[in-house]
């Protein structure tokens, strides 16, 4: 599953198949603690505020496709807790 993660931060994806991408986002994320575990406290404070700076970045790209899921959440008959946890 390893090779499945993307590299150069992109977030991880599995092969579209949501269990498979749920397993490798917690693969990720098991490799990203055990990487963060050894960082002081400046480089964590500099990872925090590179996370921020791209957030910031790229909040038109994230609210578009946050839109994006929403209608398609909707239009799947979703209810409003389920929409509401996009």
């Amino acid at each position: 599953m390893i090779d499945l993660i993307q590299q150069e931060g992109a977030p991880p994806r599995g092969d579209g198949d949501p269990a498979r991408t749920l397993c490798v986002m917690g693969l990720a994320a098991k490799i990203a603690s055990r990487t963060l575990a050894v960082l002081t406290t400046r480089q964590k404070d500099a990872a925090l505020a590179a996370i921020a700076d791209a957030l910031e970045t790229h909040a038109g790209l994230i609210l578009a496709s946050n839109a994006l899921d929403i209608a398609e959440g909707r239009a799947r008959g979703l209810s409003e807790a389920m929409l509401d946890r996009l």
